[in-house]
């Protein structure tokens, strides 16, 4: 076995502070004593590793994007690793450090290491080393139920193996992700936060320790100081929580609050509601579950405001949540919210409103605020969305004083209960913007309406209206804009880059885009790759006592023919996109029908694992469908892989030769006509030095242009 030399005293200068200003301790090499799944307080996996210097072990968390090395076996018990970045954290009421392993390299797996390297002892004495060169791992505390998941989000979909479900001692902090695949709902670091505590007493004499990173989105402990909880109550904006604060408490106001929804997953029925909280620094998405829904949501009323602490904090998943912050909150049963009395202490929104005549300016699917005076108000219209669920919604027109007018769409309780027959000022924050007909505005689910808010600008906006708006002729945003598109024929008609889907707004308008692309399969999602479908109409079946009953046809089946529903990322060098291919399509990309596929997943995970390998990474040549559609209020351009097919790379090459023959002809035309025009006309120039050296064919320029010239004739 090679003689791996590992770092003495790193693990102590780590307890001591002095590791991240120590050269020497710049790259320690350690060694995995123990390694175990553990479960996460967002239901994700996570892993607890014990590594050693030789002298001293202490525990570990792997940041998540680093856990395909413990998936693919390649770090393990007894591994070599060298780490070249971390952080550390301070678990809470124990005063011991938790190292946060953010970069690592793989020395020597385990296999090649039988054995542990000295005799390490624990940095802190209540962890005791196990048996068979092992880490004893420390006391868990009792573990909290996570809160139902929202059933949209994709990680409800992955499969884990079975795991100890003991929660972390502090939520691991993550650096960017190491591959562009990793789920992008995950917090990293920019720079090395440090830990620093402060001590607070309430009203009641007991003494809590408030532990703060200074660091990005770091806090002032000096901020607004105010009555919550206690007597002499830190006050903290929104915009320094994040997921590294252990406690902290927030005065805000409550606005956009949603209705129940109720849902159904593998793991049963839930219910959950959704707030966004601001104050003066910020907003943030909050949402309850389960219990807490019944806790908070009558206490929770529109425009109330409100003492928060002990929400989880976790970075935001922008699918589902357009506020204007990189985390969201989660209220679970041991948040504390409480009502604020003081009117004086009611934090002031920030509307940062862009005119309507800037609409242009902004990107499709982006969230901005608006201010507006509603000029016309449509009907109440019912739709079904396509996941079968009816809506109500209604277009309101508004203006402002940039002399646009612009269609805004109301959803739900919103559009149901709006009343615009005195014209008032609206102002929303967080509206998504879209293309339809030009540029038009939607407020979402977790959109805030405020109807005639007491600012001054919306006292000037609804004085001008009543002035000048009877004379005033407004302009319309028409679909003649720069979101682009394919032809009526459902074809597409130019192959585009990836990145383009999202920069022209592809999708947008009222009927589908579609888009030639040539893209390689990089990710595909293994869980929930097909369905069980009814034989006849190919819609969902559900099992009912051994035999399987499809509820369109109103049939019992002996049992599903399975469909595929293959969701995977493509890629070019512009960017990722995720796509959807359905039967035709994934069968073409697998090579395998979708009834084999569950067949093997169920008989042989080996086989089916390997199918999946064989067909990433490959180039095809695809068409892709782009259509914007509306689930739970929410508003998302959908991408469906309509065709597939493997690239004739001679047709290809082909195909690039015309392009660059084409770009050469336009060349050598500019340049024959720019040499005409030398020949016809006289320039005249000031006596300077030629700013520019005017190259006019291969084999006549200007090779002398640093010299002053009073005329050139050709």
């Amino acid at each position: 076995m090679p003689d791996y030399q590992l770092t003495p005293g790193f693990v102590t200068a780590v307890d001591a502070g002095t590791a991240e200003n120590n050269p020497a301790m710049m790259h320690p090499v350690l060694q995995v004593l123990h390694a175990k799944s553990v479960r996460a307080a967002d239901n994700g996996i996570r892993y607890r590793l014990i590594v050693s210097d030789g002298t001293h072990f202490i525990q570990s968390m792997l940041a998540t994007q680093l856990n395909f090395l413990m998936d693919r076996d390649q770090v393990g018990r007894n591994s070599i690793i060298r780490l070249n970045k971390h952080i550390t954290n301070k678990v809470p009421n124990k005063g011991t450090k938790l190292l946060i392993l953010l970069e690592l390299e793989v020395v020597a797996g385990g296999d090649n290491v039988h054995d542990r390297i000295g005799n390490p002892v624990a940095i802190y004495p209540a962890e005791n080393a196990p048996e068979g060169g092992g880490a004893q791992q420390p006391h868990a505390p009792t573990p909290q139920a996570a809160p139902p998941q929202n059933p949209h989000n994709p990680h409800n979909h992955q499969q884990h193996r079975p795991i100890d479900p003991a929660p972390l001692p502090q939520a691991a902090p993550q650096h960017q992700s190491y591959s562009p695949y990793q789920n992008s709902n995950q917090p990293y670091y920019k720079s090395n936060p440090q830990n620093t505590t402060t001590t607070t007493s309430n009203a009641n004499n007991y003494t809590m320790n408030q532990t703060t990173l200074n660091g990005p989105g770091s806090y002032n402990p000096g901020y607004n100081k105010g009555m919550a909880h206690g007597a002499d109550q830190q006050i903290f904006p929104i915009h320094s929580l994040s997921p590294y604060q252990n406690k902290w408490t927030i005065r805000v106001r409550c606005m956009g609050k949603s209705d129940v929804r109720h849902f159904k997953n593998s793991r049963g029925e839930g219910k959950l509601f959704s707030v966004t909280f601001y104050d003066e620094s910020g907003e943030i998405r909050a949402t309850a579950f389960g219990d807490a829904v019944t806790q908070f949501y009558d206490l929770l009323q529109e425009s109330g405001t409100y003492f928060v602490s002990k929400g989880v904090i976790k970075n935001a998943n922008k699918q589902f949540n357009n506020t204007n912050n990189d985390y969201e909150m989660t209220l679970d049963t041991n948040t504390m919210i409480t009502i604020c009395n003081d009117p004086a202490a009611a934090p002031q929104i920030n509307i940062q409103a862009v005119p309507l005549s800037e609409l242009y300016t902004v990107q499709p699917r982006t969230s901005i605020d608006v201010l507006g005076v509603v000029k016309e108000v449509g009907d109440l219209n019912s739709i079904t969305t396509k996941a079968g669920r009816p809506a109500n919604k209604r277009d309101l027109t508004i203006v402002d004083t940039s002399g646009f007018q612009v269609r805004l769409t109301l959803w739900g309780k919103q559009a149901e209960t709006f009343d615009g027959s005195d014209h008032p000022v609206i102002a929303v924050k967080s509206c998504q913007v879209g293309d339809f007909q030009g540029r038009s505005l939607s407020a979402l689910g977790s959109s805030t309406i405020l109807y005639n808010p007491d600012i001054p600008e919306a006292h000037q906006l609804k004085g001008w209206y009543e002035r000048d708006a009877a004379t005033s002729t407004f302009q319309q945003y028409t679909s003649s804009g720069p979101a682009g598109g394919a032809n009526g024929a459902g074809k597409p008609s130019v192959t585009k880059v990836i990145t383009a889907i999202r920069d022209e707004g592809l999708g947008m308008g009222e009927k589908a885009d579609y888009v030639a692309t040539k893209a390689t399969v990089t990710h595909i999602k293994r869980d929930n790759l097909s369905y069980p479908a009814c034989p006849t109409c190919n819609k969902k079946m559900g099992e009912d006592g051994g035999s399987w009953r499809c509820e369109k046809c109103d049939k019992m089946y002996p049992g599903p023919s399975y469909r595929y529903m293959l969701n995977f990322a493509l890629s070019d060098f512009t960017g990722v996109i995720w796509v959807t291919a359905f039967n035709e399509q994934a069968e073409q990309l697998l090579g395998h029908k979708a009834d084999e596929m569950a067949q093997l997943k169920q008989e042989n995970e080996a086989s089916f694992t390997a199918i999946i390998d064989e067909a990433m990474f490959k180039t095809y040549a695809w068409t892709l469908r782009c259509k914007q559609d509306t689930y739970n209020d929410e508003s998302k351009v959908r991408v469906t892989a309509q065709s597939v097919a493997p690239i004739d790379f001679q047709s290809r090459i082909q195909e690039l030769r015309d392009i660059i023959a084409e770009y050469q002809q336009s060349y050598s035309a500019l340049c024959t006509l720019f040499s005409q025009l030398q020949r016809t006309f006289l320039f005249t120039i000031i006596p300077v030095q030629l700013p520019i050296v005017l190259h006019c064919t291969k084999t006549q320029s200007l090779t002398n242009a640093s010299r002053p010239y009073r005329k050139l004739s050709y």
